[in-house]
């Protein structure tokens, strides 16, 4: 005779371990989860972006789920799962009063990925640097899991998305204009001629070696060579060495950025006429 038995169906639905203890719903974070995150939350022109590389949020996510305790009451209210993560991303949706009051403020429109369906919301340019928008919330978005037929499968849930920042933000279609994305300063060069902090793409792909707490990254460039690691935070002399090794020419307002391991901005420094002077022996030189 054969046995039809199925131990994992009668311990979901049983909600029993062999310990006999309660089973945790079974939560799945999809692999399609990290192109997801990566098309919409990393980089600014859709919403709230990670500071943190996208495996690193991924991981951050599966224990957040893991660690949950009230994952049926969640999946089946809200859908949101919020803690607190140091370093996680920026918050880049503002209510529009609020994101009009920014430096530079200018208004504009972007196109926002909800769901299957692409809208178009308002956004706000800002010479404000990204930094200014750290966030340290993470927003972790469960639903009850259902088959190919529609059918909700019980005690399995699934992670649709993930995101920092502002967890009471509504859905981009029901903004109404009552909210914008920001998109922070990025270029080399505004309108006005002035100089903007370039996001580090590049150095975020480069580890902080263990030995060192901090880098200092040539503020309008996002050349990776341009970028020496310190064990500890950086003092005037700091500066003026990095700088010898920056690109040239040289001029007033040109900088550099403090990173720690995390790849959060903790200081900056700006070239002034005095210091160029002391560099200008250097000045040519590559």
């Amino acid at each position: 005779m054969q046995n039809t038995f199925d131990l994992k169906k009668f311990l979901v639905e049983n909600r029993l371990t062999n310990n006999s203890r309660l089973l945790a719903e079974a939560v799945e974070v999809p692999e399609w989860l990290k192109g997801k995150l990566a098309d919409v939350h990393s980089k600014p022109g859709q919403g709230s972006i990670f500071a943190k590389p996208i495996d690193a949020v991924v991981k951050t996510v599966q224990q957040v789920v893991d660690g949950a305790k009230n994952v049926d009451q969640v999946a089946n209210s809200t859908g949101t799962l919020t803690i607190s993560s140091p370093g996680i991303g920026y918050n880049l949706v503002l209510p529009m009063a609020q994101a009009l009051k920014l430096p530079g403020a200018k208004q504009g429109e972007v196109e926002k990925v909800e769901g299957p369906n692409k809208i178009k919301v308002p956004s706000v340019t800002t010479t404000a640097p990204l930094s200014q928008f750290t966030s340290d919330k993470l927003t972790v978005i469960v639903r009850p899991k259902k088959d190919e037929a529609g059918a909700v499968i019980p005690n399995e849930y699934i992670v649709l998305s993930a995101f920092p920042g502002d967890p009471d933000i509504p859905k981009a279609s029901e903004w109404g204009g009552k909210f914008a994305v920001i998109i922070p300063g990025e270029q080399s060069v505004n309108e006005e001629g002035e100089l903007r902090e370039l996001k580090p793409e590049k150095w975020r792909a480069i580890p902080v070696p263990t030995e060192y707490s901090y880098r200092l990254v040539y503020m309008y460039s996002d050349k990776p060579e341009y970028q020496i690691f310190l064990k500890a935070e950086p003092k005037q002399r700091d500066y003026i060495s990095f700088l010898k090794i920056a690109p040239k020419p040289m001029e007033v307002g040109d900088g550099i950025m403090v990173l720690d391991r995390e790849n959060r901005k903790v200081d900056s420094y700006e070239l002034t006429q005095s210091t160029i002077g002391l560099l200008s022996p250097y000045n040519g030189a590559v």
